[in-house]
């Protein structure tokens, strides 16, 4: 992972604040609308993210079980071989092999 968000690699800076403004603040009304249109849309993606992330983790815990081993119980554990193949194709794959 590059430790960085996908506008940063893109433009190469951080992101701008996105801040939050006061009522009466500006006394334009064209001003006023857009602000408030932004908040709005600020709102339904901070409540659609927690949304999405809630349905991805009781996905995620649908495929979990909680278990409980006590000291002195034999368990299995299954470990699966693990073999890393490059991204990249290459043409004399066969012979790297």
């Amino acid at each position: 992972s590059t430790g960085k968000t996908p506008f940063e690699v893109v433009y190469g800076r951080s992101p701008p604040a996105l801040t939050r403004w006061l009522q009466g603040e500006t006394k334009v009304k064209a001003v006023q609308r857009d602000l408030v249109d932004k908040d709005e849309a600020l709102g339904q993606l901070k409540t659609r993210l927690v949304k999405a992330q809630e349905k991805m983790k009781s996905q995620a815990d649908k495929k979990r079980l909680d278990r409980s081993f006590m000291v002195g119980e034999w368990v299995f554990v299954k470990l699966r071989a693990h073999r890393q193949k490059s991204v990249v194709t290459r043409i004399n794959a066969k012979l790297a092999a």
